[in-house]
């Protein structure tokens, strides 16, 4: 299993500093690759971190290092920025330490592995499709499985101002609460703990192990939390 990390921020918020933390608090690799938006794919020699995000903090970029580990940064046109990290090697706390800062929206822990699968529909993609039993599919001309994804509690959602995913566990700042009331949240009953800590952010541990993103218990609370914040109406809205 792998345990990725997402964090959303208001677009504006975050300058140079803030990518610069992240990179220092999160990312436990040399990068060795560069893909970004404007065409950009490069090997990076022994660039100095500092160097290189100041050159692509404003824009998508995919940084890969040893191991496998990706960064991934979004702005694109949408009014929230995304970073990234696959593998996570960090803890709760460092999460809470970086997304205590103004324009944080949300941030989610889960098991990369799982959200991939719920999210990708040809099955050629695929490396573990055991949670996709009951996902209806159609044959390629190719002869792979295409997904229906929508049957996927465990997929995420694109917002202009944010992604919405029912991770293992959850964090949402004051930004977030622009578009979706706190309350709502605080008042969602079959989370394992809901709580609004002392900086005003909201935690949400959804299920209790993250390994266990599968599970039928796990699959249960996914759904009705996209229920309960009513994810399909607030893809129609947003």
């Amino acid at each position: 299993m792998r345990i990725g990390c997402s964090v959303n921020f208001k677009k504006e918020s975050l300058q140079v500093a803030d990518y610069l933390a992240f990179f220092q608090t999160f990312v436990p690799f040399q990068p060795k690759s560069l893909s970004t938006d404007q065409g950009q794919e490069r090997d990076l020699e022994n660039e100095a971190v500092d160097e290189l995000v100041h050159k692509i903090f404003d824009q998508y970029f995919i940084i890969s290092g040893n191991g496998g580990s990706i960064l991934s940064g979004v702005e694109e046109k949408t009014r929230f920025i995304d970073l990234s990290i696959d593998p996570f090697r960090n803890t709760d706390e460092d999460i809470l330490g970086y997304i205590n800062r103004p324009g944080f929206m949300a941030a989610y822990l889960y098991d990369s592995d799982y959200v991939s699968a719920q999210n990708t529909k040809m099955g050629k993609y695929i490396v573990d499709d055991s949670s996709l039993k009951d996902t209806p599919f159609l044959m390629s001309k190719d002869g792979y499985k295409v997904y229906d994804t929508s049957y996927n509690p465990g997929r995420e959602e694109e917002l202009s101002f944010t992604t919405l995913l029912p991770a293992c566990k959850m964090w949402f700042g004051e930004a977030f609460f622009e578009y979706i009331p706190k309350e709502k949240v605080l008042t969602f009953p079959h989370a394992v703990e809901v709580a609004e800590l002392s900086n005003g952010i909201v935690y949400v541990h959804l299920f209790e192990n993250i390994s266990d993103s599968n599970s039928v218990a796990a699959r249960a609370a996914q759904w009705a939390w996209r229920h309960w914040l009513d994810f399909e109406g607030l893809i129609e809205k947003y």
